[in-house]
């Protein structure tokens, strides 16, 4: 058998992708975006550091002009670099860690202050032989670029508002010139202009990335390169890569019709074959009672057996109520057509009769009165028969034969029992007794002398079997097909019915026990099989 997903597999499956798509999509834009800050960060990280390089060098050449073998105590203070990683001797890389996404995000950066003493000398001249570097630098990489003293002084800077003035107040300047930290930070970004296009070469977002890297000085901090770059925006990034990003959402939309048609092939579809299934059932066509083709889900699959085994049980039963009805109509006929032919001849010819003749037709409407009476009511018995249902009643098997061998023994027809002591079936006391008046009046009815009850138990199964064996002339091969067949009987004039073996089969099944015909040497054996109460 193929093992199908379930409804609700399909559905959880479908409902988390529906959810993941658009979460991927804002997460890919969200680590997109940070990957553009730490694009920034690390080409601000290397302009700095080629200019930390090129002050570094100038400094030791304005010291050696000046006469300078040693650093004067004048210039900056003791104090090392703080790099965040080391490897080795000589390699101090620094890995770009600047997250727009979980911050933290500084103010918009304060403007210069006035400086509170003369930048230093040393650092001046240096900052004079670079500013032209450092301005056309920026004409190529956009950046903005400062260099100051131990104090904070601007001594060169791309930004004219910045010369001659001090950056000591901020605190990316503060980390880098007090405690010789790389620093690092985002601030956020105002001034941006109003008419802006996507082919605008000005990166329109709302943070800027600033880097600081100290200058060291044989053992001294003597001030501090800064570095600061507007990443570049996310839609102008988005349009430079409109080609990716068409083909992701043209991947996204596909993942969505994908999902439709997981949907229609494992729901929509079998729905769909399940309601012309029924349709079939209602206009009573042969193929409703068979199973849908490629049902999808596990619960489809099932609704298709049940409403098939539904419409099988419902032919069945209606084929049933068919044969049922002809036969019933069968039996009342005779009866009928004795009760009206004796009610005629009663009409026509009353004054004519004998009192003898008078007394026969009234015993013979009797007779029939009476035979129709008691098809009325096994018929009511059957009909109860079909409709029990299990319960948790319990029944002694043992004590019920013995008080059935007593009541039903007569002076030409014996009722033994051979059975345990006691004995608990799962079965009502009313059924089982039914059951066994059935078969014990069956014997009787076709020429037995003797019914014997036998019970016996199997421990290993659960269950116990119930044989009724009479000694009469048994069952013909021709009949045995037609046993349990309702109305079917060769005792009809000792008052059999054929409606015995068709209740008494009702009854057991109800209970989950079986009923069969077991052949003999002599006369006929029915054994009843039920469940014991204990192993229920």
């Amino acid at each position: 058998m193929i093992r199908r997903p379930r409804l609700r597999t399909i559905l959880i499956i479908v409902n988390v992708a529906i959810l993941i798509v658009p979460v991927l999509g804002i997460a890919s834009l969200r680590i997109y975006e940070t990957e553009l800050v730490r694009r920034t960060e690390a080409k601000s990280i290397a302009q700095a550091a080629f200019i930390k390089a090129e002050a570094e060098r100038e400094l030791r050449e304005v010291l050696h002009a000046y006469g300078y073998d040693a650093p004067p105590d004048t210039l900056g203070h003791p104090g090392q670099v703080q790099w965040p990683r080391q490897a080795g001797e000589y390699l101090r890389p620094i890995e770009p860690t600047l997250s727009s996404s979980q911050g933290p995000i500084l103010d918009q950066e304060e403007r210069p202050v006035p400086p509170i003493g003369a930048a230093d000398p040393l650092l001046t001249e240096v900052g004079e032989r670079l500013e032209p570097t450092l301005i056309e630098a920026q004409r190529i990489t956009l950046s903005g670029m400062s260099i100051v003293d131990a104090d904070g002084n601007v001594v060169a800077s791309t930004s004219s508002s910045h010369r001659g003035m001090a950056l000591h107040h901020r605190v990316e300047f503060q980390d880098a010139l007090e405690d010789g930290a790389v620093a690092r930070v985002l601030r956020r970004r105002g001034g941006a202009p109003e008419n802006w296009t996507l082919k605008s070469v000005s990166r329109e977002t709302d943070v800027r990335v600033f880097v600081v890297l100290p200058l060291e000085f044989e053992g001294r901090i003597v001030g501090a390169v800064g570095v600061w770059r507007t990443p570049q925006s996310l839609p102008k990034t988005l349009y430079e890569n409109r080609n990716v990003f068409i083909l992701l959402t043209l991947l996204m939309v596909l993942a969505g019709l994908a999902m439709a048609a997981l949907t229609s092939f494992y729901i929509g579809r079998p729905i769909q074959r399940l309601i012309a299934q029924t349709e079939r059932v209602a206009r009573d066509e042969s193929d409703g009672t068979r199973p849908i083709d490629n049902p999808g889900t596990y619960e489809v699959q099932a609704l298709s057996e049940s409403i098939a085994d539904m419409a099988t049980a419902l032919q069945e039963r209606a084929d049933y109520i068919q044969t049922f009805a002809r036969s019933v109509s069968h039996e009342f006929k005779t009866p009928l057509t004795s009760i009206r032919g004796a009610a005629e001849l009663l009409q026509d010819h009353i004054d004519d009769m004998s009192a003898d003749e008078r007394d026969e037709f009234l015993h013979n409407l009797d007779a029939d009165a009476r035979r129709l009476e008691h098809l009325v009511q096994r018929m009511l018995e059957l009909a109860r028969a079909d409709l029990v249902s299990p319960t948790d009643e319990t029944v002694d098997p043992v004590a019920l034969a013995s008080e059935l061998a007593n009541s039903l023994s007569r002076g030409d027809f014996e009722v033994l029992v051979d059975a345990p002591d006691s004995l608990c079936l799962a079965i009502t006391e009313d059924a089982l007794r039914d059951a066994l008046t059935n078969l014990v009046v069956n014997a009787r009815q076709h020429g037995g002398d003797r019914a014997l009850i036998e019970i016996t138990v199997d421990p290993d199964l659960g269950q116990a079997t119930i044989c009724v064996t009479d000694d009469g002339p048994g069952i013909s091969e021709g009949n045995l097909k037609k046993i349990f067949d309702d109305f079917f009987t060769t005792a009809r004039t000792d008052g059999g019915t054929g409606l015995g073996l068709s209740i008494t089969r009702a009854l057991v099944e109800a209970h989950g026990g079986t009923i069969e015909h077991v052949p003999t040497d002599t006369g006929a054996r029915f054994c009843l099989t039920l469940p014991v109460a204990d192993a229920k």
